[in-house]
C-alpha cells in the first residue's frame, strides 16, 4: 500500500473540513480514467461545487460537480500536454498520473494566479491513481472501490453551435494496444460503420485533435454518415465538450473498446465496443463498466473480434420484443434514448 493511499483519509476530511478552494488537476490522462474514476473520486468528496475547480481539458469541466473551472488548453498548448504525457510514459512506463511532476505544478500556480486566489488546497490525480491501485491490480473488489468513488450518469450537454440529427448512433474506431493497426481492424470499423448507416444516421467521432497516443481509423466518405473531421466548430478547447454534447443525445455508442465507451456508458447510453488483443488494460475496468451498466440499465457489450463470426452462427433470428430489430427499419430499442 503506498504512503498517499495510506494519508488519503485525513487529506479528505481536510478537504470536506476546510472552506478553502480545492484546485482539482491538472487531469491530462485518458478520458476512460477520468469518467469512470476521477469525477466519481471527487463526487463522492461532496464539496459544494462552489469549492470544486477542476483544471482539465478540452471542455471536459462539463462532467464535473462544480461552479467554475480552468481549461488546461488555455494555459498549454495541446502538443505541449502530449509531449508531457509521452514523456511521463517514457520515464514511467504509463499514462496515469501517480505523481506530481513539474508540468502539473506550474501549471497549479497558472491557474491559482488566473482566479485570483490567495489560498487553496490541491487534489492532484496521483491521490486517486494511488488510492484506488488496489482494486485495478484486483487486491480488492468492487464494493471496496463503491466506498470511494460516487458514480452518477452524466447530465444533458447543451450541443452549442452545433445541428445535430433527431435520431443517430455515435461511432468512434480508433488504434490503441486493445485495437492496433490492421487491414482486419479497419475493415472491421468500416463495414460495422456501413452496417449501421443502413438503418441509422451515423456521426463519427474522429474529431481531429491529436492530445494522445491513439490515432483514428482512417475512413471513406459513405452514405448517411457525418464526420466530425474538419467541422470548424471544434477546436481543442471544446473537443471533448462537443463529442459529449453528441454523445449525450446519441440512441448509443459502437466503437473501438476504451475510453470513449466507457464515457458514453456514463452517458447512460448503450455501448458495443470491440477489441482483438486484451492485454494491456485491467480486466477490473470492464468489471466496474458491466457493473455501472446494470445500475443504469443500459446494454454493455464488449466483443473480441474474432468471436463476431461465431455470433452470427450461434445467435437465432428471432425477433424478441425487447431486443434489437436493426431490420425493421424502426429505431432499435437497444439503442432507444435513456430518460
Amino acid at each position: 500500500m503506498s504512503l498517499t493511499s495510506t494519508l488519503w483519509p485525513a487529506y479528505k476530511r481536510l478537504l470536506q473540513q476546510s472552506r478553502l478552494p480545492v484546485i482539482a488537476g491538472p487531469f491530462r490522462g485518458e478520458v476512460g480514467f477520468e469518467a469512470l474514476y476521477w469525477v466519481p473520486f471527487l463526487r463522492a468528496l461532496n464539496l459544494p461545487p462552489s469549492r470544486l475547480i477542476p483544471i482539465t481539458r478540452g471542455g471536459a469541466h462539463l462532467w464535473y460537480p462544480a461552479e467554475r473551472h480552468v481549461e488546461l488548453y488555455d494555459l498549454r498548448d495541446p502538443r505541449d500536454v502530449r509531449v508531457e504525457n509521452l514523456y511521463q510514459k517514457k520515464q514511467l512506463g504509463l499514462l496515469k498520473q501517480v505523481r506530481w511532476t513539474a508540468f502539473d505544478r506550474a501549471v497549479v500556480r497558472e491557474a491559482g494566479r488566473a482566479l485570483g486566489l490567495s489560498g487553496y488546497h490541491v487534489l492532484h490525480p496521483s491521490w486517486m491513481y494511488q488510492t484506488l491501485e488496489p482494486f485495478w491490480d484486483n487486491q480488492r473488489g468492487l464494493a471496496w472501490l463503491m466506498h470511494r468513488v460516487r458514480p452518477e450518469p452524466l447530465p444533458l450537454v447543451e450541443a452549442d453551435g452545433l445541428t445535430l440529427p433527431d435520431e443517430y448512433v455515435a461511432v468512434r474506431f480508433y488504434y490503441r494496444y486493445t485495437f492496433p493497426p490492421s487491414e482486419t481492424s479497419k475493415a472491421v470499423a468500416i463495414e460495422t460503420i456501413k452496417q449501421l448507416a443502413k438503418q441509422h444516421t451515423v456521426i463519427v467521432l474522429n474529431a481531429d485533435v491529436h492530445a494522445d497516443e491513439h490515432a483514428d481509423v482512417p475512413l471513406p466518405a459513405m452514405a448517411n454518415v457525418i464526420q466530425l473531421k474538419g467541422q470548424p466548430v471544434v477546436s481543442p478547447q471544446n473537443n471533448l465538450a462537443i463529442q459529449s454534447a453528441i454523445l449525450s443525445r446519441a440512441l448509443g455508442f459502437v466503437g473501438t473498446y476504451g475510453g470513449l465507451a466507457q464515457l458514453a456508458l456514463m452517458f447512460r447510453k448503450p455501448t458495443v465496443s470491440v477489441f482483438t488483443e486484451w492485454g494491456g488494460t485491467a480486466m477490473a475496468h470492464k468489471h466496474y463498466a458491466d457493473a455501472l451498466a446494470t445500475s443504469f440499465g443500459v446494454a454493455n457489450q464488449v466483443l473480441r473480434v474474432t468471436d463476431i463470426a461465431l455470433l452470427r452462427e450461434v445467435l437465432p433470428a428471432i425477433m424478441f420484443e425487447q431486443g434489437p430489430k436493426l431490420s425493421t427499419g424502426r429505431v432499435d430499442p437497444v439503442f432507444a434514448p435513456t430518460a
